[in-house]
């Protein structure tokens, strides 16, 4: 009957539709897979660079033992605690700018952390590779943010 084939052609150009906009959904965030990979790879690197080398560059900088364990242990600390916020700024708002702001955060953290060596050894250089690890730490919880979305465009 006319009736069945046009509830037939109607369910047709709904799936055609809704196949459209998946299609562009997942080539919008097929471009995105790339930079997300080779940040997350950087962040990775970066992490492994540092471990291995933050006990010499603390002691290089006056600190003691303890302190190469705070401050080593200082980044996961704060990427622990800022991944809840980040993946609620990422819900909330857009994943464009939360990812933009932490790996900005990270940016500066890294930074700081390289300039530590510029002050005379002693406390505020201890303190400034704190604040750049813990700044890291925070930016680095962007790395989930990532994954995340390159596995939904799986």
């Amino acid at each position: 009957t006319e009736a069945e084939h046009s509830r037939g052609t109607h369910t047709h150009n709904t799936q055609h539709t809704t196949s459209s906009l998946s299609s562009h959904k997942n080539s919008k965030m097929n471009r995105w897979k790339l930079p997300l990979s080779l940040v997350s790879l950087v962040d990775a690197i970066s992490y492994m660079a540092v471990g291995p080398s933050l006990v010499f560059y603390i002691q290089s900088l006056g600190g003691t033992k303890e302190q190469y364990g705070l401050i080593l242990s200082s980044f996961s600390l704060a990427a622990f605690f800022s991944k809840p916020f980040l993946g609620w700024w990422s819900d909330t708002r857009t994943f464009r700018q939360a990812y933009a702001f932490s790996s900005a955060f990270s940016i500066m953290g890294g930074l700081l952390y390289t300039w530590a060596s510029v002050f005379p050894p002693g406390r505020t250089a201890l303190a400034v590779v704190l604040v750049g690890r813990l700044m890291g730490g925070a930016g680095a919880a962007n790395a989930a943010l990532g994954m995340y979305r390159i596995l939904l465009s799986c």
